[in-house]
């Protein structure tokens, strides 16, 4: 009976749902004084800092830099020759798995992403209508919602790279 009593206990303890917990992140070592975490769950590399951050140590601090799409893609390309990596805008779905439920304003978990504000973030994955982009999917991290925005709309980048 002792048993039967302390499976049953156990088994409603699993059902007990626990809150989610964001995707599993490795600091990696700076590169040339920017941090980076690799997401093991989709092997990707971000730099924990959004373009226009400062890294000081323990956190990411002043204002992102804010950029329409088309500048956006040109800074990527600086960004990428000028470091040597396949830096690059994220697409919508690989931005949006950034986004962490359990937190709001900004909606990315703070131990990754310190600093982080709660600003539309670019991605490079336009909306198209009958093969005719007409705007880009942006995600909203005060919330973590996807929204479309015109190309000419500013928002803030966070940079992303393939791990090796």
């Amino acid at each position: 009976m002792r048993i039967r009593t302390l499976q049953l206990a156990l088994s409603l303890c699993t059902l007990t749902a626990l809150p989610a917990v964001a995707a599993p992140f490795v600091r990696l070592p700076p590169v040339n004084g920017v941090p980076e975490v690799l997401d093991t769950a989709t092997g990707l590399v971000w730099r924990r800092c959004a373009e226009g951050q400062a890294w000081t140590g323990s956190t990411c601090g002043g204002t992102p830099m804010t950029f329409t799409w088309q500048a956006a893609l040109d800074h990527a390309k600086q960004q990428a020759s000028a470091a040597h990596a396949a830096w690059r805008l994220p697409n919508i779905k690989e931005l949006s798995s950034l986004v962490d439920r359990q937190h709001t304003w900004p909606a990315m978990d703070p131990v990754v992403f310190p600093g982080a504000t709660s600003e539309n973030y670019q991605s490079a994955t336009p909306m198209s209508y009958d093969d005719e982009p007409f705007a880009v999917n942006f995600v909203n991290f005060a919330l973590g919602e996807i929204q479309p925005w015109d190309f000419l709309d500013l928002a803030a980048l966070r940079l992303v790279r393939n791990a090796r």
